[in-house]
């Protein structure tokens, strides 16, 4: 086990980019633990907004006909944007059309015209598909030509 304090350790770690962080969590059990532990990561989340770090663009091709491509572009520290490098979001399938909503706190909300919906980190590669539930239409509101409507938010108080 280290030496240092576990209180510089987690220090250390928040300064760190996402990508390194995903390997470090080989390096112990008690780190996999840390860098998986929710305060953790909104601690990391939160310096890495204070710090400016991680800016990225994520975007679907758009294109007649599905699939669609899905491209991550880093903004990097001398105000310029990287190559963009193209990367697989969960939801691509040879026949559907994939809608992006807006990010929030690092997470996307995706969609696609099989109605499947889920939240996607696109820097770490995760997912996590939702269940679909019926959705009771309120008196006054009708349907926009047969398509659902999303919105994505946070919420602060409960953290959800």
């Amino acid at each position: 086990m280290s030496t240092l304090p576990l209180e510089l350790i987690i220090e250390i770690l928040l300064r760190l980019p996402v990508k390194p962080l995903l390997c470090f969590q080989c390096v112990s059990k008690p780190w996999y633990a840390l860098i998986n532990d929710p305060n953790f990561i909104k601690m990391q989340l939160k310096t890495s907004v204070a710090a400016n770090r991680e800016q990225t663009i994520i975007f679907l091709e758009n294109k007649l006909q599905p699939p669609q491509d899905c491209f991550l572009v880093r903004f990097n520290d001398d105000n310029q944007f990287d190559r963009a490098l193209k990367i697989r979001q969960p939801l691509s399938d040879l026949n559907q059309y994939t809608q992006m909503l807006p990010y929030c706190n690092g997470l996307v909300c995706i969609h696609n015209t099989r109605n499947e919906i889920g939240i996607w980190n696109p820097l770490i590669r995760r997912y996590k598909e939702l269940p679909i539930e019926p959705i009771e239409k309120l008196y006054g509101f009708h349907d926009c030509d047969g398509y659902a409507l999303f919105a994505f938010r946070h919420n602060p108080i409960n953290v959800d």
